[in-house]
């Protein structure tokens, strides 16, 4: 068995870190670790692509800014989450 490397934030109590690395451990066969290992799923679901034609340059657009009211509405939003 190949050992893989799982990161679990540490603002959690102990309790629930013991708690989440034996769930993780007993359902280990439902994650996984790499593209590779979803052979159900078709590639051109994981995959995006730009369709560019080449040699065009890019467009860097201006900046716009947000009415002021509509800021204040995103930032409060944001916060909550």
């Amino acid at each position: 068995m190949i050992k893989k490397k799982l990161k679990i934030r540490v603002l959690i109590t102990t309790n629930e870190r013991c708690g989440l690395i034996s769930l993780i451990k007993e359902y280990a066969n439902v994650f996984t670790w790499s593209y590779a290992d979803i052979t159900s799923l078709d590639i051109d679901i994981l995959v995006y692509k730009l369709p560019l034609i080449k040699g065009c340059k890019f467009v860097k657009h201006k900046l716009r800014r947000a009415r002021f009211n509509v800021l204040i509405k995103v930032k409060k939003k944001v916060k909550k989450q």
